[in-house]
């Protein structure tokens, strides 16, 4: 199932339009998933739940992904040290792929 990732902003937005648009062109089958990663903490800005609410009927899942420092001083070497709704998000992500 192809995983689609983008950023929380108009850019993104606009990434995950395309792509879709792309898929459905090439006759292949659906996007089944966009992974929305969020640039800071809190609510996705409007545009972007507006757009990935709207794309809903195209994807199999919308998993949003919050900012978290430790990922990027830490890698995913130790999981322990990541946020829970980071945890919570990559288990969501991966359900959904499986």
């Amino acid at each position: 199932m192809p995983v689609i990732c983008m950023a929380a902003a108009g850019e993104g937005v606009g990434a995950l339009q395309t792509a879709v648009m792309a898929v459905e062109a090439e006759g292949l089958p659906p996007a089944r998933m966009a992974a929305v990663a969020a640039l800071g903490d809190g609510r996705l800005p409007r545009p972007v739940k507006a757009t990935t609410t709207m794309l809903q009927g195209e994807l199999a899942a919308r998993v949003n992904v919050s900012f978290d420092e430790r990922i990027r001083s830490h890698g995913l070497r130790d999981t322990s040290r990541l946020k829970s709704r980071t945890t919570a998000a990559g288990s969501q992500l991966a359900a959904a792929v499986l």
